[in-house]
């Protein structure tokens, strides 16, 4: 199983409010290969700049056409749009949501001086460094 790094940009979806109300949702595929049974950590972008959430991956290859409805929670309709017409998504499942202290503890910065290269632009393999950290924060 493998642990990923994927971004989530505040101004096109709103994450915190869809997990407030959701377990389970689901997320658009790239061509990375994530797999079922993978850990994903949500990047909050500006402003947030934070890892903001856990999930395990439930279910991949899933048509967006079958993709649970959070229309409720998608601030750019464009955005909406494209995921819509997305080839599939991956099911997720909440695991936590990090409180605003974890937040502060998993930031840009403290990720960065634990191994990250920069703001994740895409999804990727979250580096060991940034593992450890997340076990020494997500206590």
């Amino acid at each position: 199983m493998e642990s990923w790094l994927v971004p989530s940009n505040g101004k096109k979806f709103d994450a915190d409010g869809a997990f407030a109300m959701m377990q389970v949702l689901d997320w658009t595929e790239t061509s990375v290969k994530i797999a079922a049974g993978d850990t994903i950590y949500l990047y909050g972008s500006k402003p947030i700049g934070a890892l903001t959430h856990e999930c395990r991956v439930e279910q991949v290859g899933i048509p967006a056409a079958r993709a649970i409805d959070t229309d409720a929670y998608w601030r750019d309709q464009d955005s909406q749009a494209s995921a819509r017409s997305s080839g599939t998504v991956m099911r997720l499942r909440l695991v936590r949501t990090f409180t605003d202290e974890q937040r502060a503890a998993l930031s840009l910065e403290e990720l960065c001086r634990s191994g990250l290269t920069g703001a994740p632009q895409g999804r990727r393999r979250v580096p060991a460094g940034v593992l450890a950290l997340i076990g020494r924060v997500a206590v």
